[in-house]
């Protein structure tokens, strides 16, 4: 399981670890584009590269991919190969890339500018795929999201708040979707070739959980 972007030794650390408590039968990691050293749980990654999805499919065996919601404005699904951000590639090469791999399930948040949406729409208009399906979801089904809950809750936000540098003080868990459609806050893309419905997926994931 990984999760993309996130910014180690803050409330993402936090975060991870709860997402490994939850899920005890998966190795959790995730990628920063931040240069560090590499560890088992922290990985140093850009997801615009070809690269890192070489390493995320084949020497890491990654199954589930939950992109990370909490900081994604609008200019970091723009088309761009440097800089910080997630790109605009994610239906034409990037998912295609983690199926392919072996990869079966994707988070995506649903933006609030639509962004993910139309990148979704235009793929799938110019290219027909039997095994890509997407379905937008509740923040309930989202792994970190609920993860991220149980961390806020078990501290009462004190170890949180503690790990948010001055600047970002106000950015709370409860302000953890402000980037997200409000309704429908993630988008799940699944491989066909293991999931024939959402529901399979969601069986999938609740089996991999102790708490």
């Amino acid at each position: 399981m990984n999760f993309g972007e996130v910014h180690p030794c803050d409330s993402d650390t936090i975060r991870m670890n709860a997402l490994q408590t939850m899920y005890p039968l998966t190795r959790v990691w995730g990628v920063s584009v931040h240069k560090r050293e590499d560890t088992p749980t922290w990985k140093h990654g850009d997801v615009r590269s070809p690269r890192f999805w070489e390493s995320v499919t084949l020497s890491q065996n990654t199954k589930l991919l939950v992109v990370d919601y909490r900081w994604c404005p609008s200019t970091y699904w723009e088309p761009s190969s440097t800089g910080l951000g997630y790109g605009d590639k994610w239906f034409s090469s990037h998912i295609p890339s983690f199926f392919k791999g072996g990869g079966q399930v994707c988070f995506l948040p649903n933006d609030i500018h639509g962004l993910v949406r139309a990148m979704c729409k235009k793929h799938t208009q110019q290219a027909k795929t039997a095994t890509l399906c997407c379905e937008l979801v509740l923040a309930s089904a989202n792994p970190l999201y609920t993860a991220t809950e149980v961390a806020w809750c078990q501290s009462n936000g004190e170890s949180w708040a503690a790990s948010i540098p001055r600047n970002r003080a106000n950015f709370s868990h409860c302000e953890s979707l402000r980037y997200c459609n409000k309704k429908w806050p993630f988008l799940v893309c699944y491989n066909r070739q293991f999931f024939p419905n959402m529901n399979s997926v969601r069986s999938w994931i609740r089996s991999l959980k102790l708490i």
